[in-house]
């Protein structure tokens, strides 16, 4: 039969509340769940931007006269 010190070496083993392993487990399931979202959000807002400077270059550009 195991020891209660085996048991807390188990890579699986989360949820005892002593283990710096726990805290460990918790910022890498947050990271993992944040990143792509931030992501996704970087990349939808520098293409909104592209696209509102490409509108109204357009139509700026527009107005000028040739000389």
């Amino acid at each position: 039969m195991k020891a209660w010190r085996d048991v807390l070496a188990c890579a699986t083993c989360v949820g005892v509340p002593w283990v710096k392993a726990d805290l460990g487990f918790f910022w890498s399931a947050l990271f993992l769940m944040v990143v792509p979202v931030a992501v996704a959000g970087l990349i939808g807002g520098w293409l909104y931007s592209a696209y509102r400077r490409g509108r109204d270059g357009v139509a700026t550009g527009a107005r000028r006269s040739r000389l």
